[in-house]
């Protein structure tokens, strides 16, 4: 009797086709939902779909979708619906990317918390959601090349002494980057020769920090006298840091004060030494800012200061030095500092003027 025709073989055999057969038509039904969800995504992101969407007012969702990308709170999420609602924004998907319409609402917000003597840190969430929003666009932009910054960029160089320089973008080629010198800089001991690899670093408008790996071409001067560095365009860029707040430059005068770290009992006890000493804020954010002064004050200090901004309002931080450099001129000492006590309303008045948010 021949056994392939037996009904075990025969059930076996039915099972097998049944199997084949199932799993083809999963596969078929797999790729045909690939080619809906590709063929909806290729209609989302043409140029028609998203010029009629991104002028259509803004609804929870387009919140909700923009939330998950920047990581924002339920309590941002509240907000940045309600700042929607109030003003008819446009698909704020998309509107977000736009600085100078962000700018206006939550600028308009501001002064309309002030008014309403809104509590601190409801202000202070709303610099929070702003900033986020700016990052979230920022990541999308992520540089990849020297070939887009702007003449007027500032660089940052650190000598092999640490001595800290500023450097200024003049004119930005395909054939390299021509970089105006501060004084001094072609003097020193520890100038970088031509031919060898440098690092300089840089900050975006948006306050994204990036390194850069560039190599000397030569020095010169131009018809003005001025000193020049020529160096090749890179691709050699990585992001740094991610600050947790927006800073910006300033030139403004300062007072500072040491502060006496003593420990009893397991317990931390601060003393505000009574000296005050001068220095110059350098930039500031609402989370540690740079200062520039003639003393040495070395990693690890703890720090008091008292500063103005835009108004005769005086504000108070103190905080610890994380890193000292020798300023420029090779007189003064560039410290950077962390704040550890701020209040939140000289955090807002820090956040409102680095944004430009000023009180009516």
């Amino acid at each position: 009797m021949d056994k392939t025709l037996s009904p075990v073989n025969a059930r076996q055999d039915s099972f097998t086709y049944l199997f084949i057969l199932g799993a083809a038509i999963i596969l078929i039904l797999l790729f045909i939902l690939y080619l809906i969800i590709r063929h909806i995504k290729n209609i989302h992101s043409s140029k028609n779909w998203i010029e009629t969407h991104k002028n259509l007012p803004t609804v929870l969702k387009n919140v909700k979708n923009l939330a998950r990308e920047a990581a924002l709170t339920k309590s941002e999420i509240s907000m940045l619906w309600s700042i929607c609602k109030k003003n008819q924004v446009p698909n704020i998907e998309y509107s977000y990317r736009d600085n100078k319409l962000m700018d206006q609402l939550f600028s308009a917000e501001y002064q309309d918390m002030i008014v309403l003597e809104v509590d601190e840190e409801k202000i202070q969430e709303l610099f929070s959601l702003r900033y986020k929003l700016e990052k979230c666009h920022e990541k999308k932009l992520q540089l990849k090349s020297t070939r887009s910054l702007k003449e007027g960029l500032n660089f940052t160089y650190n000598d092999e002494k640490k001595r800290l320089w500023t450097l200024t973008l003049l004119e930005n080629k395909e054939s390299g980057m021509t970089i105006l010198l501060p004084s001094g800089f072609i003097e020193s001991e520890n100038r970088p020769e031509p031919l060898t690899k440098i690092t300089l670093s840089f900050s975006t408008p948006s306050d994204t920090r990036y390194k850069m790996i560039t190599r000397i071409i030569r020095y010169e001067k131009d018809n003005k006298d001025r000193p020049l560095m020529t160096v090749t365009t890179s691709d050699q860029l990585e992001p740094i840091l991610r600050r947790l707040a927006k800073r910006m430059d300033i030139e403004t005068e300062c007072e500072f004060s040491a502060i006496k770290l003593e420990t009893q009992k397991n317990k931390k006890k601060f003393t505000v030494m009574k000296n005050r000493y001068p220095g110059k804020l350098l930039d500031i954010s609402a989370t540690g800012c740079s200062l520039k002064s003639s003393l040495p004050i070395k990693k690890g200090q703890y720090l008091k200061l008292y500063f103005q901004l835009n108004n005769p309002e005086l504000l108070e931080a103190s905080g610890i030095i994380i890193v000292t450099n020798r300023a420029q001129d090779g007189k003064n000492f560039i410290i950077h500092v962390k704040f550890e006590q701020i209040s939140i309303s000289a955090q807002n008045r820090i956040y409102a003027q680095i944004y430009g948010y000023n009180a009516l």
